[in-house]
């Protein structure tokens, strides 16, 4: 079971006790807002709360019910960042069938789980308060789609890219040099799939147009015997397709 936290870890432990054969419990804390507004002079009851603390005390608790707990730490106001790393959790648990509970959490948080949860097609549920206690409301679920007008060639531009920016130390647009993104030019995507330059031109234009990629005109050392510089084209993820390229990453498609 995945879960959402935020405010109230008493929400895992009921979602743990309506949901049969749970053994693994990962929870999903927001970073406390204290850090995330630290220097700043923001009046709000949330700034006490500390999910991340919540979390180690609920994994302490389930623990010792013999369960096995694992905390991930997201900003909760970043919808992309929530989004992606419930994607890459419903992936590595994939085969273990994972339910998601998305009460808990900023209402950022708790969205982002939720649509993580579509894309993908995990259960997902809520606990609500009713006259006979808090109970289980299953949401309905979704198949994953196929993102067929992408098409093939284009998800594997796209995990080639993710593969790239994970590997790289800073965000693209901060490096000076690129020289230090040859990774990025048309050739050498292309080589990354095996294929020839000209035959992905047309789908890099087209993940463009969903702004799904961005690209730019930059300059590189040319190799031995030929001195100077040659002009290349640079190619990247956006934020947004770095969600569809972590969703393709995990389900194969």
């Amino acid at each position: 079971m995945i879960s959402t936290l935020g405010g109230s870890e008493e929400l895992i432990k009921i979602g743990v006790r309506v949901t049969e054969n749970v053994n693994t419990v990962v929870i999903l804390a927001g970073i406390p807002f204290k850090e995330l507004f630290k220097g700043k002079n923001v009046n709000s009851e949330k700034m006490d709360i500390d999910p991340l603390q919540k979390a180690k005390d609920m994994k302490r608790l389930l623990t010792e019910l013999g369960l096995e707990v694992k905390v991930h730490q997201v900003n909760p106001l970043s919808f992309d960042e929530c989004i992606i790393k419930t994607i890459d959790l419903i992936n590595e648990y994939k085969h273990e069938e994972p339910v998601l509970n998305v009460t808990g959490g900023t209402k950022t948080l708790s969205l982002a789980a939720l649509t993580a949860s579509w894309m993908c097609g995990a259960k997902a549920f809520i606990i609500q308060e009713s006259e006979n206690g808090a109970v289980r409301v299953d949401l309905p679920t979704s198949q994953p789609g196929k993102f067929s007008d992408i098409g093939e060639q284009g998800k594997r531009i796209l995990e080639y890219l993710l593969t790239v920016t994970d590997s790289l130390e800073q965000d693209i647009e901060l490096y000076k040099n690129d020289d230090e993104l040859r990774s990025l030019i048309t050739k050498n995507i292309a080589n990354g799939l095996r294929v020839e330059p000209q035959s992905i031109v047309t789908n890099l234009k087209l993940l463009e147009s969903y702004n799904l990629i961005k690209s730019r005109r930059g300059a590189i050392k040319r190799g031995e015997p030929s001195p100077g510089k040659m002009s290349v084209k640079l190619w990247w993820l956006t934020d947004k397709g770095k969600i569809y390229a972590t969703y393709f990453r995990g389900t194969g498609l």
